[in-house]
């Protein structure tokens, strides 16, 4: 390629090929028209007058060069691996975006290779095995002159194809997570510890978790650990951290018939992880900081069991370089301060409905009840009964949601939009159950048509939960009927996550089975949902409706008598 300026004069008396084959190196702007740079030089003479003593910068090509755009389209597929997609733009660059969140891995050293080549063709990318999410930037290819030997490009492109580049999805599977106790703690500093431990392994894909506990006993461990039932990972927190290849947790896999596969990595923290194999499972001896949200040596395993990437023990032993060093490393959200677990519950009060046994089109949840909106009543029930909980409302996309949440703010609380509102009551408990994992909190589910509950049940309810941490499922009950609210521990939410439609979490609280705990309650309000108009009437006898925008009571027939 040969790059230099010259004059207009110049210019002219070249062959017109040759003037075809020329570019214009830099951008110009020339009697109020722009000419951004790389536009063809026969698109600058065919439409402006140049003075013959001006000069412009020409990139011209070789016989055996190739274009920007030519090398782009010829390198693109050789890079673009599975779970990624290509764009080319204007300017000789390919960006490479993720189609999956994954784990990103490729050939470092062909990369190196391939950048060593020649300074005209770039590669940026990545480091290799990090997470990345749907949509994001992975890697960019950038031709750097506007011609390139044709040689040079399909050198790149041999080494290109070995890089071999792709997102690895998140397959996840089944866990086992086996928590070894000791009786210098409570069982409900286990049961957090269990409630941690399985967020952190619903970030790389394992949504499906069995929880046990035994006490920190070779003998134990290896009774609860002689399941029935296929698993892809077993975990195993021992209240003991592991100190040596012979050491409890150890001699139990061993005693199974398992094999250690590594012991140790050099990654701080998560020095004292144990790798190895149970049967068809990947066995994981967890080290303390398995409870901890921060990144540990934990995540690095992780992704790669759940990407289908298995670790060798020299794959971990080269962990070291980049090994976290906490005190630098910017976790991002993941590092976010969250409340305590279940200190308060998440109020989560569902209003996506339409409404349309009311009629018309009404915000069902703001027709007036007793000289105020239907979800004042809920709202103002459960700011007396826990003040210090977190409350949201779970609102359709509609313009009844928005008329819902500009009456929430009115009362300092914060409404949450279920775009797949039309799905049915599951979609917003799968919304309202993501909301509390990301807090760590319980969720305490209510409906917004409710208005007779009353604060010593909320009250009573949540005391129920917070009376015993077996406890996944608080639920009351009037007579023979069971009511709302409910409240919902974070080990259900991977259930929750599950479902669909209008089913609800029926099913999930049957489930529970001992674990659910059913309260009788002297409040007919944990029953009473109001559907249509003439439950308003039969509930607020003397007091007329409100269906408008105008959230003002209207005075019923017998004030009105009394007023004049």
């Amino acid at each position: 390629m040969k790059f230099e300026e010259y004059t207009i004069e110049e210019i002219m008396q070249w062959p017109d090929e040759r003037r075809d084959r020329a570019i214009c190196a830099h951008g110009m702007q020339i009697h109020g028209m722009k000419f951004p740079k790389g536009s063809p030089l026969s698109l600058l003479f065919h439409n402006i007058d140049l003075p013959i003593d001006s000069a412009v910068w020409l990139a011209e090509p070789d016989d055996n060069d190739w274009g920007e755009q030519k090398i782009c389209d010829y390198l693109a597929p050789l890079l673009n691996g599975q779970n990624m997609r290509s764009e080319i733009t204007k300017t000789g660059r390919v960006n490479f975006y993720a189609t999956n969140d994954g784990l990103l891995a490729f050939d470092a050293p062909n990369c190196h290779q391939a950048n060593g080549l020649s300074e005209h063709i770039t590669l940026a990318i990545l480091p290799p095995f990090q997470m990345v999410r749907r949509g994001q930037l992975c890697a960019s290819l950038k031709i750097l002159p506007y011609f390139v030997d044709e040689n040079l490009v399909r050198q790149f492109g041999q080494l290109a194809r070995q890089v071999q580049c792709a997102v690895h999805g998140f397959m996840g599977g089944r866990v086992h997570l086996l928590m070894t106790m000791t009786d210098d703690k409570r069982p409900e500093d286990y049961i957090k510890s269990a409630i941690m431990v399985q967020d952190k392994l619903q970030i790389y894909g394992y949504k499906t978790t069995t929880i046990s506990y035994c006490r920190h006993d070779m003998q134990e461990i290896c009774q609860k650990l002689t399941i029935k039932g296929e698993f892809d990972v077993v975990c195993v927190m021992g209240a003991v951290a592991i100190s040596d290849r012979a050491d409890i947790v150890p001699r139990a896999l061993c005693q199974l018939g398992g094999t250690i596969e590594r012991f140790g990595m050099p990654m701080d923290p998560g020095n004292l992880l144990l790798l190895g194999k149970l049967g068809g499972a990947h066995f994981l001896g967890l080290p303390g900081c398995a409870k901890s949200r921060k990144l540990n040596g934990l995540d690095f395993i992780l992704m790669r069991l759940s990407a289908g990437l298995n670790p060798t023990s020299q794959q971990i032993a080269q962990m070291g370089v980049n090994g976290i060093l906490p005190e630098d490393f910017n976790r991002g959200a993941l590092r976010a301060q969250k409340p305590a677990i279940m200190s308060q519950p998440l109020i989560a009060i569902m209003a996506a409905g339409l409404g349309r046994r009311m009629g018309g089109d009404i915000a069902k949840p703001l027709v007036i009840f007793r000289d105020k909106p239907l979800i004042q009543w809920v709202i103002e029930a459960c700011m007396t009964a826990l003040p210090k909980a977190e409350i949201i409302v779970i609102i359709n996309s509609t313009g009844q949601g928005k008329k819902i949440e500009e009456f929430c703010k009115t009362l300092g609380v914060n409404a949450v939009e279920n775009p797949q509102y039309a799905e049915g009551m599951a979609s917003s408990l799968r919304l309202a159950s993501h909301l509390a994992l990301e807090r760590k909190s319980a969720l305490m589910v209510f409906c917004a048509d409710m208005p007779n509950i009353t604060p010593p049940t909320i009250e009573k309810i949540w005391r129920e939960f917070q009376s015993s941490p077996t406890i996944c499922a608080v639920q009351p009950k009037f007579g023979e009927s069971f009511g709302h609210p409910v409240v919902l521990s974070p080990r259900l939410f991977a259930q929750i996550a599950e479902i669909q439609g209008d089913m609800g979490a029926r099913q999930i609280l049957q489930d529970a089975g001992e674990h659910r705990k059913i309260i009788e309650v002297l409040d007919a309000g944990i029953l009473q949902d109001i559907d249509n108009r003439a439950m308003i009437h039969h509930w607020s006898r003397d007091y007329d409706i409100v269906f408008a925008d105008d959230l003002t009571p209207i005075p019923s027939q017998t004030e009105t008598k009394d007023m004049s």
